[in-house]
């Protein structure tokens, strides 16, 4: 049997793990900086999101132990599966770094081993599209070769094109360069922001929150013109607002001619997690999409 793993960055729902059999690896949140609580199992999304909303709290995540890598690699080994398993991109978390040190520990006391780790190159709602290509291709009956032929090429075409509240949150992250918040912030823009190969950059910017999404169009608009839309899945992530979240998912498939991932038989709808929203804020929205594996 080949086990999908991923960490919780992912975003997806847990009845679409338990009926695919995926299994999720926790990272860690706090909101004191002393109390830790894992992701999806102790810590409540919202409760983070109400603490940053109305209580302006900015909290911090923790990655997971290599030694929590290691004893889900070491349980599948000995059980005779293999194992496949994938992490929120390097450039947000260091999660690579444990699960690959804990790869690495699992090969030299179990050589034979099929195990397999890879950086997504993504996050939520783009990550959880890899972990639905990855159950896609286990479930079509590939081989652990043949998925791990491919994996590179799966996580290299996810993407997200999405705008938040402020860049506050990625400033104290580090994620962003200062200069560029420092001048969001005087003059109040919003920006459109761009997850693609693993790095995150600006690709515009707005003075409202009514533009910034208009731009999420318009970049679309542009790189659809040079791609078959029916090449891709795509699925709307959204932060606090549910309710801006489910117009722009109308929106999205009106203007695109398209049936999102979350509103076909088997899809699931992406919130995003505290995980993500502690680097993009509790405002984040944008659409995720990723090509399909066969047209790699």
């Amino acid at each position: 049997m080949i086990r999908l793993i991923s960490d919780s960055a992912c975003d997806v729902p847990a009845d679409y793990l338990k009926e695919h059999n995926v299994e999720i690896i926790p990272l860690y949140l706090t909101l004191d900086g002393e109390n830790y609580e894992k992701d999806k199992l102790e810590a409540d999304r919202n409760a983070y999101y109400d603490a940053m909303v109305n209580h302006g709290a900015f909290p911090k995540s923790s990655l997971p132990s290599v030694d929590d890598f290691y004893q889900k690699f070491e349980e599948a080994v000995k059980a005779g599966d293999s194992v496949i398993c994938i992490t929120m991109t390097n450039t947000l978390s260091g999660t690579f770094g444990s699960a690959h040190t804990a790869h690495e520990m699992i090969m030299e006391e179990y050589p034979d081993a099929k195990v397999a780790v890879y950086d997504s190159l993504q996050n939520t709602v783009s990550q959880g599209l890899v972990v639905e290509e990855m159950v896609r291709m286990r479930d079509d009956g590939l081989t652990f070769e043949e998925m791990t032929a491919k994996m590179p090429a799966v996580c290299d075409a996810g993407m997200i094109v999405f705008t938040v509240g402020s860049l506050e949150y990625l400033r104290k992250g580090g994620r962003i360069g200062k200069l560029a918040v420092t001048a969001a912030g005087k003059l109040n823009i919003r920006p459109l922001l761009i997850l693609e190969h693993g790095k995150l950059g600006i690709g515009g910017i707005s003075r409202t929150r009514k533009r910034s999404i208009q731009d999420i169009f318009s970049y679309m608009e542009k790189y659809l013109s040079n791609h078959d839309v029916n090449d891709y899945i795509f699925s709307v992530g959204h932060g606090y607002d549910k309710e801006e979240a489910d117009e722009f998912r109308k929106a999205v498939e009106e203007k695109f001619g398209m049936t999102l991932f979350e509103h076909q038989e088997g899809g699931f709808e992406v919130e995003i997690g505290a995980v993500s929203a502690v680097h993009t804020g509790p405002f984040a929205l944008g659409l995720g999409f990723i090509k399909k594996y066969e047209l790699l």
